[in-house]
C-alpha cells in the first residue's frame, strides 16, 4: 500500500499493444535483430511518457529466464545489440546511507525449474533414457510414429516429436498424471536437508498455521486456463481435475477447444502441456516447497488492486528501490500546489472583476436612492414653506425672507399677483432671499 501511494504505477497489457510475443533470447542466433525486436516497445513507451520526460526516464531491459539460461558470450551480445537503440544511458548509483525503507523479505530463484524449461528438462531426459535403452535391449522405441515412445505426461493419443543434436525421438501421449509426477521427482533436485527446497536451495521456515500466500503467472493459468478452478487451491481437488484432464483423448480435447469451452488465453500449446504443467506444478508445490496438500490460505491470483500481478511489476519495484520515493511523493505535492496556483490565479481574476463590479453597482443604487430621497423632501417641504409665508409675512412694506431658491419659484408661481425678488447671498453670507412686495 505504502508504494501505491509512493508511485504512480501505470501497467499496460496485451490490449495496449505494450507487449511483444516471446522474449529476446529467441534473437540468440540472430543478436542483429534485437533492436527490430525492442523497436515496437520503445515506440510505445515513447507514447506515454511526456517529450520533455525523456531524458530522465530510467529505461530497463532485464533479463528473463530464457536470456540467463543462453551461454553468457551470446547474452551478452544481444544485451549490446539491444542498448544500440536506447534512448539514453542512465546510472541511478546507490545511497547505502539512506536506511528509512528497509525491508526484508526471503527472495531467491530457481532458474531451470519453469513449466517451460522443465518440460525441456523432461524431454532430455526421456530422449537419453529411451536411447540408451534402446542400445543396451536392442530396442527401436520412439524411433518411428509405428513405435512410439509412450508420454504418461500427454493427452491420450497425442503425437509429438522430440529433436536434439539431429536425434529424433516420436512420442504418444498416454495421459497417466501419476506416473508422469512421478517420473518428474527426480528433475526437483531435492536434497536430504530439511531446509532445502528445489535443487538443494535453502528454503526459510514457512508458519502454515499463520500465513497466507498467491499463486500468479504459471500457478494461475495451468489452474484457470483449461481447468477453470482458479481461485482458493485445494490440492485433491486439483489433482482429480488434472487427472481427468490428461486421462481425456486429444481428439475431444481438440474439439471442446474449438467450441469455446475454456478461457480465452487458453491457445494449442497450453492444451497440448496442460498435463504435463499441472503434474509438475503439484510437485514443486508439495514436494519441493513442502506445501501441506490441504493447505487452506493459497489462491490464485492475476489482478491485485486492479493490477496484472507479474514478474515485471516486482523487477521495476525491486529496480527502483533506491529512488527518491519521497522525494517523488513531495514532487508530486508541488506539482498539484502549482496547478492549483494556477486554477486559483484564473478564478482570482475573475472574482477580483466580479468584487468591482458589485461595489459599482452598489453604489450607483446608493446615489440613485439618495437623489430619490433629496427629490421627495424637496416636495413634502414645499407646502409648509408657503404657508409659513401667509402667516409670518406682514402685508405691508417689504421683508426679506431667507429660504431656498425653489422655496422663492413656487412662491412666485403660487402668488402671480405679487412681485417677488429673488436676491443671491454675499460671499460671506452665502444664503438666498427672497423679497415679498405688497
Amino acid at each position: 500500500m505504502a508504494t501505491r501511494r509512493l508511485l504512480n504505477e501505470r501497467q499496460t497489457t496485451e490490449q495496449d499493444d505494450g507487449e511483444v510475443s516471446g522474449g529476446i533470447s529467441a534473437m540468440a542466433d540472430t543478436p542483429e535483430h534485437a533492436s527490430d525486436y525492442l523497436r515496437p516497445l520503445l515506440s510505445f513507451a515513447a507514447a506515454h511518457v511526456p517529450v520533455k520526460k525523456h531524458k530522465e526516464t530510467p529505461l530497463y531491459i532485464l533479463c528473463t529466464a530464457g536470456m540467463r539460461l543462453l551461454p553468457e558470450s551470446r547474452a551478452q551480445t544481444d544485451q549490446e545489440e539491444a542498448a544500440k537503440v536506447l534512448l539514453a544511458e542512465f546510472n541511478l548509483g546507490c545511497d547505502v546511507q539512506h536506511t528509512e525503507h528497509v525491508y526484508r523479505v526471503y527472495v531467491t530463484t530457481f532458474l531451470g525449474f519453469g513449466g517451460n524449461f522443465a518440460r525441456q528438462r523432461y524431454e532430455d531426459l526421456v530422449l537419453n533414457e529411451t536411447l540408451n535403452k534402446n542400445r543396451l535391449l536392442g530396442q527401436k522405441t520412439g524411433l518411428s510414429p509405428d513405435n512410439p515412445f509412450l508420454d504418461p505426461c500427454l493427452p491420450v493419443g497425442l503425437t509429438d516429436v522430440v529433436e536434439r543434436n539431429g536425434q529424433v525421438l516420436h512420442v504418444r501421449g498416454k495421459g497417466q498424471w501419476a506416473t508422469c509426477g512421478a517420473m518428474l521427482s527426480p528433475l526437483l533436485a531435492r536434497s536430504n536437508t530439511s531446509q532445502a527446497s528445489l535443487n538443494g536451495i535453502y528454503q526459510s521456515p514457512i508458519d502454515f498455521n499463520n500465513s497466507e500466500f498467491y499463486g500468479f503467472s504459471e500457478f494461475f493459468y495451468c489452474t484457470e486456463d483449461v481447468l477453470r478452478i482458479g481461485g482458493r487451491y485445494h490440492g485433491p481437488t486439483f489433482a482429480k481435475a488434472a487427472q481427468d484432464y490428461c486421462g481425456m483423448s486429444w481428439s475431444v480435447l481438440s474439439q471442446r477447444f474449438k467450441n469455446g469451452l475454456f478461457s480465452s488465453h487458453a491457445d494449442e500449446h497450453r492444451l497440448k502441456y496442460q498435463c504435463f504443467k499441472s503434474a509438475w506444478m503439484y510437485q514443486v508445490l508439495h514436494e519441493g516447497f513442502h506445501f501441506p496438500y490441504d493447505y487452506p490460505n493459497l489462491r490464485t491470483a492475476q489482478l491485485v488492486y486492479d493490477r496484472e500481478v507479474q514478474w515485471t511489476l516486482g523487477a521495476i519495484l525491486y529496480k527502483t528501490r533506491f529512488l527518491p520515493l519521497r522525494d517523488l511523493r513531495q514532487e508530486g505535492v508541488r506539482q498539484a500546489h502549482s496547478s492549483w496556483l494556477r486554477l486559483s490565479f484564473v478564478y482570482n481574476h475573475y472574482l477580483f472583476f466580479a468584487c468591482i463590479l458589485v461595489v459599482l453597482l452598489a453604489i450607483i443604487l446608493y446615489l440613485l436612492r439618495l437623489r430619490r430621497i433629496h427629490h421627495r423632501q424637496t416636495r413634502a417641504s414645499a407646502p409648509l414653506d408657503l404657508l409659513w409665508i401667509e402667516e409670518v409675512v406682514p402685508m405691508i412694506g417689504v421683508q426679506t425672507i431667507l429660504f431656498s431658491e425653489r422655496s422663492c419659484n413656487l412662491v412666485c408661481e403660487e402668488q402671480n399677483d405679487q412681485r417677488l425678488v429673488l436676491t443671491k447671498g454675499t460671499k460671506e453670507r452665502p444664503v438666498e432671499a427672497c423679497s415679498y412686495f405688497t
